[in-house]
This record gives structure tokens, sequence and C-alpha cells, in this order.
């Protein structure tokens, strides 16, 4: 089994994803050791879902804040339905799997841009904006306000497995909240703990 602060060569040379064991590692933290975590997450790790156009992702950028080590996503034009991120059975990314009935504590760290676009648009229609996760038949949401860095954090609670073992990110509940043309996100240290 693969320590903390091993690679997960699947992820690409650029990632600096690491996996622990499920018993906590005395970091000194009152929190387990990850079970997940990649900090500069790779371009290749999500697949645009169901986009109207393109969604463009690049990794390692900077945020309109100035920091770096971002993936950036851009959209190409307007979200008229359900569209985000997926990340195919995540489950084989997770130490130990994903377990029926356990629960984890999902993170990232997340930034929308601000303003509007060449069609007079606000970029994040009704900010804040509902930011919907699924993993584990398990879909929390946090809202985000354009144009700062934000903590997205959620426990998702008693999850089932292995029927929902895909990872999604998407903007549609409500459907006010989903991104138009030149919506940028930014998003990082994607971590996954046991809670």
């Amino acid at each position: 089994m693969l320590g903390l602060n091993n690679t997960i060569s699947s992820l690409g040379t650029s990632s600096s994803a690491v996996i622990a064991s499920r018993e906590s590692g005395g970091s000194g933290s009152s929190e387990p050791d990850p079970l997940f975590l990649s900090s500069v997450i790779p371009a290749n790790f999500f697949t645009p879902d169901s986009i109207q156009g393109t969604l463009s992702l690049t990794a390692d950028q900077s945020a309109p804040d100035g920091s770096r080590g971002w993936l950036k996503g851009v959209f190409s034009q307007d979200q008229t339905s359900f569209s985000g991120l997926l990340h195919n059975d995540f489950d084989g990314d997770i130490t130990g799997g994903l377990v029926s009935g356990d629960s984890y504590k999902i993170s990232f760290d997340f930034f929308l841009n601000s303003g509007t676009n060449g069609n007079g648009e606000t970029f994040w229609p009704s900010a804040p904006t509902t930011t919907t996760m699924s993993l584990g038949g398990r879909g929390p949401n946090q809202d985000i306000s354009p144009g700062s860095a934000t903590l997205w954090e959620q426990t998702l609670s008693s999850i089932n497995r292995p029927d929902y073992n895909d990872l999604y990110i998407f903007w549609n509940y409500p459907s006010s909240d989903r991104p138009h043309a030149g919506a940028t996100f930014y998003m990082k240290n994607l971590k996954v703990v046991a809670a």
C-alpha cells in the first residue's frame, strides 16, 4: 500500500496527488490523514460533462487574485441544461475505495470569476452561485460568491457504493446558476478524508 506523499501515477507526473492509509498518521492534526489529496489538479483529471459548446481545462494557472496552482475552466457559451465536470471511478483513486455506509468530508479551494461577458451577461448569473458536488449517491452543495477564493467543504454521510462512484461538480440547481459564456472557475487542493 502506498503511504502518505506517494504519488498516484495515473494522474500524471505534474500532479501532487497523494493517498494515505485509513488510519491517522500522527500529523498532529485532529483530522485524519487524507484518503485522497491533489494540490495541483491535472487538466485531464476531469472530463467536461454535458457541456454546451466547450469547457477548456488548463492546469497550474493563476487566479485573478494572483495566486498560482489552479485548475482553470472556461465555458465557451451559455449553459442551458445540466453541465459540469466528471471524474469517472473516483472510487479507484481513494485509498481503500469508497465504503458503503461510511461518511467522507470533501473539500477544495474554488474561485469563480466576476464581471460580465461581451453580451452584457453576468458570468455567474445568480451570485452567490450554488456549486454542487456528487459522489456516492450524495450531492451536497455550497454557495460560492464570485471574485474571491472560497473553501468548498461538505460531508457526505452514509454514501451508497458501488453504484455511484463517479465524482461530479456542476451548476444546475437552481437552473439560474448555470454559467454564461466566458464564465471561468479555478479549483485546487481537492481532498477527501474519513468523516
